[in-house]
């Protein structure tokens, strides 16, 4: 059985053939997904690829039109089976952080603890306060708070109950770019305590990188790649993956002997490229590094931008129509030279067929 109202460990969640289709339009599509108990995943994406709609049905808060979700090995979600979400043991925290206007801090926290005993909702309701560090302010109203401290409630909130699966929708969003960073830290140091099984929306590719044991991206109400944070970094399977987590520099090439030559030097073209055929190479600003001797390139330095510990150049290559972008540590470059000569890092470089439709391609293999 879920538990719900008594002390729940992490549990594992499992999707299989999830879709939700309004009309005749689908909005997610064979949703596939298995998360262990206590692993935080992250599901990230572009504004309406279907990662909130994911989540309602994980949560209960919809119903799918296809496939099951599992809680532990128990179905909540499929055909014949419906568990409402107050019965799933799932903790929830959204964007806005749905906090009661009219209750104070710890009455909120206490409101998803109904059910308990007095003594035990009081003691909960402590006991929680105290571990996210705001007991002093657990009288105070939400309008009496600071952004960064109604998340901490919202997020008191939904541990509270002890869930076994904890849903968090875009739950660090509402705050400033300073306080974003030491906040969604803290959260995933105290969700690690908690010890539940996370699923987390986001639209930040670094966020993902940076909270996830794991990465499913979504495009078009489908997931396109699933694995670990340096899997979809270094090991994207079309351009679409490589391009969500990283900028590039942009060439196409033709396959010659097993290379495609390209204005920043020869790339293998990767097993199972024929010759003749059209390649697109995708090089980061930061796999284009000052070096010189064989293979290294001239270039004209264009424009500068200093960005802090790094500096950012546009160059303008002989070989090339377009200006170029490196991103380097500053001190790499000297500061006032027109032309530098740079060198290809291969381990920033990615080579994929080109089709007309790059996002279903996949990536040959490079060695």
């Amino acid at each position: 059985m879920l538990q719900t109202t008594t002390e729940a460990a992490a549990i594992p969640v499992s999707v299989a053939g999830l879709s939700r289709r309004i009309g005749a339009l689908d909005i997610l599509s064979d949703i596939d997904l298995d998360l262990a108990a206590g692993e935080i995943l992250c599901l990230v994406g572009h504004s309406g690829c279907g990662k909130s709609t994911l989540l309602r049905l994980l949560a209960g808060i919809d119903a799918p039109s296809a496939g099951r979700i599992a809680f532990g090995g128990e179905v909540v979600a499929g055909p014949g089976r419906f568990v409402e979400p107050e019965k799933r043991g799932v903790g929830l925290m959204f964007q806005d952080y749905v906090l009661f206007p009219h209750l104070t801090v710890q009455q909120n926290i206490a409101f998803g603890l109904r059910g308990r005993s007095r003594g035990d909702i009081a003691a909960r309701v402590q006991s929680t306060l105290q571990r996210l560090g705001i007991a002093h302010f657990g009288t105070r109203y939400p309008h009496m708070l600071s952004g960064g401290e109604q998340q901490r409630v919202a997020l008191a909130r939904a541990i509270a109950p002890r869930p076994g699966v904890l849903l968090m929708d875009e739950p660090f969003s509402n705050l400033d770019s300073r306080l974003r960073e030491a906040v969604r830290m803290e959260t995933l140091a105290l969700v690690r305590q908690v010890g539940a099984t996370v699923v987390l929306v986001t639209h930040d590719p670094q966020e993902a990188l940076m909270l996830s044991d794991r990465i499913a991206l979504m495009h078009n109400g489908r997931i396109i790649q699933t694995g670990t944070g340096r899997d979809l970094y270094y090991r994207p399977q079309t351009p679409f993956v490589a391009r969500f987590f990283s900028d590039f520099n942009e060439v196409r090439g033709t396959v010659r002997h097993g290379a495609v030559d390209t204005p920043f030097g020869r790339v293998a073209a990767g097993h199972g490229a024929a010759d003749g055929a059209e390649m697109l190479v995708l090089v980061r600003p930061g796999g284009l590094r000052p070096g010189s001797g064989d293979g290294s390139i001239e270039a004209q330095v264009v424009h500068r931008r200093f960005c802090g510990e790094v500096e950012e150049l546009d160059l303008k290559l002989d070989a090339h129509p377009q200006l170029v972008t490196i991103r380097r540590n500053i001190g790499d470059f000297a500061s006032e030279a027109d032309r530098i000569r740079i060198v290809l890092d291969r381990k920033d470089t990615f080579v994929f067929p080109y089709p007309r439709d790059n996002f279903a391609s996949g990536r040959f293999k490079l060695d």
